[in-house]
């Protein structure tokens, strides 16, 4: 990706250098019609072309998500006899069932999340020194086994 970046680069730059632009929107136009000049320029060692082959492909793509990318830190830490975990000088109350177990956590620059065994706990970060803050408990998929077994016996039936 990076060399390609630098051919790009190269392609635009040295057919512009000696050119006088006395605006930027000349500028632009000029850059446009060089980036498509290229990305119709015919492969080297295979037909087609980079704009022939993102013709290919572009029903395949899907749109971004509706929220940004979030860059997220994992760690790992052992629920201690108080139920907290202390990450990057922070104590997170966990719930009581996670005491002794190690668990993930993944921390992005507004959230904290704990998981065990594949069940996120999330709340929201705290970056005061030496504070306490509490983890909810873990977010439980509902399915109907779940429904079921939590449901317990029914009464009978009305005569």
């Amino acid at each position: 990706m990076e060399g390609t970046v630098g051919i790009i680069s190269t392609f635009i730059l040295a057919a512009l250098r000696n050119r006088q632009f006395l605006s930027l929107p000349e500028l632009n136009e000029a850059i446009w019609e060089r980036l498509e000049a290229f990305n119709n320029k015919p492969f080297q060692k295979k037909n087609g072309s980079r704009a022939s082959l993102f013709a290919e492909e572009k029903p395949f793509l899907r749109p971004l998500p509706p929220y940004p990318f979030e860059l997220a830190t994992w760690k790992k830490a052992t629920v201690g006899p108080n139920y907290h975990i202390s990450v990057e000088r922070m104590n997170y109350s966990v719930p009581f069932e996670y005491i002794r177990q190690k668990v993930d956590v993944r921390l992005t620059r507004a959230t904290v999340e704990v998981f065990y065994n594949g069940l996120p706990a999330k709340d929201t970060r705290s970056h005061l020194p030496t504070s306490r803050t509490a983890v909810p408990r873990p977010v439980r998929k509902w399915s109907p086994e779940v429904s079921h077994s939590s449901a317990g016996s029914s009464p009978p039936p009305c005569t």
